[in-house]
């Protein structure tokens, strides 16, 4: 058994501007894994900011890097999206005992977005939370692979703006993610 993870990913395009923020929650930071991209915009200076907001008990493991990959919109060419209307609208996906790991794109046609992800293994078993939280889902939109637990899960999204701001989803299981060797990153304090 892993130990609980509760992070908070931010995207600043100045010290004031923070288009984009989500926060991760999970029981078991070994087995729900997060892989998430955060599509930056093209000649804007940009820092992401990663908190550990569960204590100084709980540690965990980051890495930041360039995934050198095109749009994830265009990875999902020839799928259709699902619609989810605001107010609260709920969409299930069950994952079949063979599914690991599933794909999620979240993206809205310029508006602003606020969605809640969750996994669930049973009832009132929420193995991991998303919430996400941008200003513009068409330029900065969500795409995360969430590792499910082993046996049957529940997906659901919820969109949790008001009922003019619906945005589209994309869920597809994939393969998983293949972990590169990580590049050594300076994290605050001076440069050498």
């Amino acid at each position: 058994m892993g130990r609980p993870v509760e992070a908070s990913v931010e995207l600043w395009q100045t010290p004031s501007y923070i288009p984009t923020k989500f926060t991760v929650e999970c029981e078991d930071g070994s087995e729900n894994i997060v892989h998430s991209l955060i599509e930056l915009p093209p000649g804007y200076p940009v820092t992401i900011a990663v908190y550990n907001t569960e204590g100084q008990e709980f540690p965990m493991e980051v890495s930041v890097s360039d995934s050198n990959s095109g749009s994830a919109l265009d990875s999902f060419a020839g799928w259709r999206p699902i619609l989810v209307q605001g107010d609260g609208t709920v969409k299930a996906f069950n994952l079949a005992d063979d599914v690991e790991h599933v794909e999620i794109l979240l993206t809205t046609q310029t508006r602003n977005m606020k969605a809640y992800i969750e996994i669930l293994k049973g009832p009132n078993d929420d193995n991991e939370i998303i919430e996400v939280d941008t200003d513009n889902a068409y330029l900065h939109p969500f795409y995360t692979v969430i590792q499910a637990a082993e046996g049957c899960n529940t997906l659901r999204i919820k969109n949790e703006n008001s009922v003019e701001f619906p945005f589209e989803a994309y869920v597809r299981p994939c393969e998983g993610v293949v972990e590169e060797e990580r590049q050594q990153f300076n994290y605050g304090g001076p440069y050498f």
